[in-house]
């Protein structure tokens, strides 16, 4: 097996790939990350956020760590546990909030010095199975994460809006085109 298992702190300022048995989840991550590149603007895509983790997104914005946050995640998510769907838009803000059929799992911190990108297989809650991690100091990565964020937010207004699958369909049907996926500039 070519590989390692460690008990270490979360690698910071390095690029890395983990395979966990969900001793760590994306808070986690996050929350270390934050602590090398200082106060940023986060972009979290997602298909759930558990209630611990909204409580820690919520010390990040209070503690100045997170200056700016904007959310893309699952349309189920708040059929599948309202009181959960509605601590996240308290805390975050509804306007911060896209739904759309998402699965994919991303955050992107950025600032003036620092763009990380970071994903994977897990979630923002902790669950004790296998997952993987990618972080990435690349900017050309993160901003293709960005502008993937900044285009679901132009493209759907209708900021939280969970429970109306069938608007939530066709904005997803009028996003892009059906034959092409967005790729960082430096693969063209």
């Amino acid at each position: 097996m070519n590989g390692v298992f460690v008990q270490k702190t979360i690698p910071v300022g390095i690029d890395w790939f983990a395979i966990t048995k969900g001793q760590i989840d994306l808070i986690d991550i996050l929350r270390q990350s934050l602590a090398y590149t200082g106060a940023s603007e986060v972009d979290i895509v997602t298909w759930t956020v558990g209630l611990k983790s909204i409580g820690d997104i919520h010390k990040l914005l209070k503690n100045g760590h997170i200056i700016t946050i904007r959310f893309v995640i699952d349309r189920s998510y708040g059929a599948r546990n309202e009181a959960y769907r509605q601590e996240l838009c308290k805390v975050i803000g509804v306007d911060n909030i896209r739904v759309t059929s998402c699965h994919a799992k991303m955050i992107t911190i950025h600032n003036d010095k620092h763009s990380v990108a970071i994903i994977g297989s897990m979630n923002l809650n902790r669950n004790k199975r296998f997952e993987c991690v990618s972080i990435r100091y690349d900017t050309d990565i993160v901003e293709c994460i960005r502008s993937f964020v900044d285009g679901w937010f132009e493209t759907n207004s209708n900021a939280g809006v969970f429970n109306n699958w069938g608007l939530n369909s066709r904005v997803f049907d009028k996003f892009g085109k059906v034959n092409e996926f967005l790729v960082p500039d430096i693969i063209l």
